[in-house]
């Protein structure tokens, strides 16, 4: 029998692990799409995401797996995201009445 991460026996592997992880990344990536003619963006700032979707990609549906951009991010791009995240998080904090 597989054992689990916790060294005890699992009966599901790893697969099961990589299904659960991959459901979860679609269903976080499509949180902003409501309607049929709306439209998002969504960033994975995650050093693992490709190692992660080359060993997933026979299990993605072919409309997700269509819509996968991937490009190498250099640090200043990546710095600039950044700082456009806090930007927006710091108007949306003061556009809500946040602290």
């Amino acid at each position: 029998m597989k054992l689990g991460p916790d060294g005890l026996p699992n009966p599901k592997g790893q697969q099961w692990y990589s299904w659960v992880t991959a459901c979860k990344m679609i269903q976080s990536c499509m949180r902003a799409v409501r309607a049929d003619d709306d439209r998002a963006v969504t960033y994975i700032l995650d050093s693992n995401a490709s190692w992660f979707l080359r060993s997933v990609w026979k299990m993605l549906p072919p409309w997700f797996k269509e819509s996968i951009i991937q490009e190498e991010i250099k640090e200043e791009t990546f710095s600039q995201i950044v700082n456009d995240l806090r930007k927006d998080l710091d108007n949306s904090k003061l556009f809500l009445g946040g602290d």
